[in-house]
């Protein structure tokens, strides 16, 4: 047994697990599948003049809801992301363990964060992932 890609008009249909013998697939073109090839449904599939087969996976749209959920998905992230690392500079302060960092460099990288942080919680409190998501000072350079 062995896995085949089902293709009709240029289009992975679907693929089966089959012994490749008999008709049972007649009404389409069928690919054996590889060991390592990762083929599925929706995937297009062009022949080539030598008969190679090259398969593309189909693209994903999300839309304009989608986008918003999955920016505000990453706003609450990057914000617990910004918040654990005030954290850790903070310590470092308390502690006085600079050591490759001046006590200056690292007040400037907590505000640089507190300052992300702030923007991040004004932009989840305005709940509007359609929005440009605020951006980390570093990326601003």
């Amino acid at each position: 047994m062995s896995t085949y890609a089902l293709i009709k008009d240029e289009m992975v249909v679907n693929v089966v697990v089959w012994d490749g013998e008999g008709q049972m697939f007649d009404s389409f073109t069928t690919y054996e599948v590889k060991e390592n090839e990762q083929i599925g449904p929706g995937f297009s599939a062009k022949k080539d003049k030598k008969g190679s087969w090259s398969f593309t996976p189909p693209s994903v749209v999300m839309t304009d809801e989608e986008i918003a959920l999955a920016n505000i998905s990453t706003a609450q992230s990057e914000y617990d992301v910004a918040t654990a690392n005030i954290n850790a500079l903070r310590q470092i302060v308390e502690d006085g363990d600079y050591e490759d960092s001046s006590e200056e460099e690292i007040k400037n990288l907590i505000n640089e964060w507190t300052s992300y942080r702030i923007a991040l919680r004004s932009y989840l409190k305005a709940a509007d992932g359609s929005k440009e998501l605020p951006r980390k000072a570093e990326d601003n350079n």
